[in-house]
């Protein structure tokens, strides 16, 4: 399964993303079960050289914790002077947004992208929130 990170403000540079990158490269479990790599929400157009990176793409495996996703994030948040709002996306119109919430709370959004009703639920199956499962601000 994947998931997408991003952020809540699009107008954040770069570097913040790639400092979100390179903190979940560093983490072990994330690199073990996650895979994390940048990437970009926008196709690119025909002739272009290179797109903008917007998004930290995570190709999760069996082992996959989303409370050491969640705690990873919020530790990351915490070292930034702004603490963006991070925001975890699963194709098919799933979107969580951790802003100022504790690691528990944080683990259980998570967790509801990838466990509540398994990976292949539509949006609004289980939860009625039109694939907005939660926002915690």
């Amino acid at each position: 399964m994947q998931l997408m990170l991003g952020f809540q403000d699009v107008r954040l540079p770069e570097a913040e993303l790639r400092s979100l990158h390179m903190w979940l490269m560093a983490d072990p479990a994330a690199r073990r079960h996650a895979r994390p790599a940048l990437a970009a929400s926008q196709a690119l157009a025909p002739g272009t050289q290179g797109g903008t990176l917007d998004l930290v793409s995570l190709v999760v495996s069996s082992g996959f914790s989303a409370a050491s996703l969640a705690m990873s994030v919020l530790s990351w948040r915490a070292t930034r002077p702004q603490r963006p709002s991070v925001t975890v996306n699963r194709p098919g119109g799933l979107t969580i947004t951790i802003s100022a919430s504790s690691a528990d709370e944080a683990g259980r959004l998570i967790e509801s992208l990838t466990d509540n009703c398994g990976v292949t639920r539509e949006p609004d199956d289980c939860d009625g929130s039109g694939g907005h499962v939660g926002r915690f601000t």
